[in-house]
């Protein structure tokens, strides 16, 4: 890697430089590496986040979707104090609303929108467009995008990865 360094001008910080190891090897999830730069031993880390996108040793994407799911309950926290206590958010506020909960669903979904962790986010999605339309829990989940007049969650992230 110093060669490759050298050749291309980089100067990568030995202090911030982490190594992770992905495998589906579950007898050597815990096995930590042992690599060194420039004379330093560089920090191993069993869940790096690049970009905002909490990695796990066999990318089944478990932790970021979990992190995820606390983004949901705090925004939808939010958007509960605007709906204050009558039925549904005002319908000034809806797309506000959607948008403070989608934006976090759809950042580099590209990456995750395959895992099978994905049910955690459509469920507080699901709980969100509840929340936002006013409706009760017997609503038909497939029914509430077309309440809201958005597109369902699974076809924004199909859209998300083809615009990128």
């Amino acid at each position: 890697m110093a060669d490759y360094f050298t050749k291309w001008r980089l100067c990568p910080n030995p202090q911030k430089t982490e190594v992770s190891c992905f495998h589906l090897n579950n007898q050597m999830k815990k096995q930590e590496l042992h690599v060194e730069m420039n004379g330093l031993q560089l920090k191993h880390n069993f869940n790096p986040v690049y970009l905002g996108v909490t990695l796990d040793t066999s990318l089944t994407y478990n932790l970021h979707t979990d992190k995820m799911k606390q983004k949901f309950k705090t925004r939808i926290n939010i958007i509960h104090k605007l709906a204050g206590s009558n039925w549904g958010v005002n319908p000034d506020f809806t797309y506000c609303s959607v948008s403070l909960v989608f934006s976090v669903s759809e950042y580099c979904c590209p990456v995750w929108m395959y895992s099978a962790h994905v049910y955690k986010i459509d469920t507080e999605l699901k709980n969100s467009m509840r929340l936002i339309s006013g409706t009760i829990k017997s609503t038909l989940t497939s029914r509430l995008p077309v309440l809201l007049n958005i597109v369902p969650p699974n076809i924004r992230r199909w859209s998300a990865a083809n615009r990128e």
